[in-house]
């Protein structure tokens, strides 16, 4: 079975600070909202200030986890923390839409948020915002209406399953990201595990991976710099910088860096691609350094009268700078 499942819970707020797990003395769970895939819709509740707690509740809820083969959840650490510290048990496979969304952007920092997924999918059953108004108002949720908290808590569920499905037919079309997600979702169970008990650090260990870490990083530094140097002469590059490095790589510099990211097409002809380049960015090429023989780099030079002496004042020289510099072409840097 595919259990899809969301948890609503109580939260603290200390030192300006929301905490949502189940660590917090005061904070419990208030509800378990549980949609399988047939449609048999669940709610069960534990600590809510109007509703009794459902006979017997925890049985229903680890005989749905026990017949489940895969766990489907928004966020799912936050639900699997809150159900291994309320007694359950689960040890099967999860799918957290969350983290499949977010491989889906491939970099791109869209929003996550099931309300913003909702919208995005445009799916069936939005998230509502009745829960974040009534949090706002500095309310707990065990206060809530329970028919209210019922509905929200189910719509989640529903929005969170129809994800799922959108989310499978993304993957079918995109098949070489289905390693990747399904790596993801193993990585966000144990994580989730390492969350909820901690771990054991060898700090000695540590330190000497640290050590290699640096001494590594210090020499691929220098390695660096020194083609860097070989390929742009004397022209000043920090590799910390993503758009000088990029000037190192391409060998050019586009003339408005933000208008440069909406210039290009997701197809573009050949042509109209590198007439785009060569009209809104300039070649770079290898510089070198010579010091003025007449200031020696000072920018300043004393002049002489007719008679030999001296000038009182020095003259300032006209340079850019007080190096002059000869260009060189510059060929593109291979990667």
């Amino acid at each position: 079975m595919i259990l899809t499942l969301d948890v609503e819970n109580t939260t603290t707020k200390r030192d300006g600070k929301l905490h949502l797990d189940p660590f917090e003395p005061t904070n419990t769970l208030v509800m378990v909202g549980m949609l399988d895939d047939h449609m048999n819709e669940t709610i069960v509740t534990f600590d809510h200030a109007e509703q009794q707690p459902t006979t017997d509740g925890r049985r229903v809820v680890q005989d749905a986890l026990d017949a489940a083969h895969l766990l489907i959840a928004h966020n799912a650490p936050h639900d699997l923390v809150w159900l291994w510290e309320s007694g359950f048990t689960y040890d099967g496979d999860i799918f957290d839409t969350m983290l499949g969304e977010y491989v889906l952007q491939r970099g791109q920092k869209d929003v996550l948020s099931l309300e913003a997924c909702a919208e995005r999918y445009d799916l069936d059953t939005k998230k509502q915002d009745s829960l974040k108004a009534w949090l706002k108002d500095g309310k707990s949720v065990r206060d809530m209406p329970y028919e209210e908290l019922a509905s929200y808590c189910m719509d989640d569920v529903k929005a969170t399953q129809q994800l799922y499905h959108k989310l499978n037919k993304q993957y079918a079309d995109n098949p070489t990201l289905l390693p990747t997600i399904k790596l993801t979702n193993q990585l966000a169970l144990h994580l989730a595990r390492i969350y909820q008990r901690g771990f054991q650090v060898d700090m000695d260990a540590l330190m000497e991976v640290r050590d290699e870490f640096e001494q590594e990083r210090n020499m691929l530094t220098i390695a660096l710099e020194e083609q860097v140097a070989d390929i742009m002469g004397d022209r000043p590059i920090n590799l910390n910088s993503p758009e000088q490095l990029s000037w190192v790589i391409y060998s050019r510099k586009p003339h408005d860096k933000k208008v440069w990211a909406d210039l290009f097409d997701e197809r573009m002809s050949d042509s109209d691609y590198r007439g785009t380049v060569n009209a809104h960015s300039q070649r770079l090429y290898k510089q070198k350094a010579h010091q003025c023989p007449d200031c020696y780099g000072t920018g300043q030079i004393r002049k002489t009268k007719k008679d030999g002496t001296p000038f009182a004042r020095q003259t300032d020289v006209i340079l850019v700078t007080p190096l002059a510099f000869c260009t060189v072409t510059l060929l593109p840097l291979q990667v």
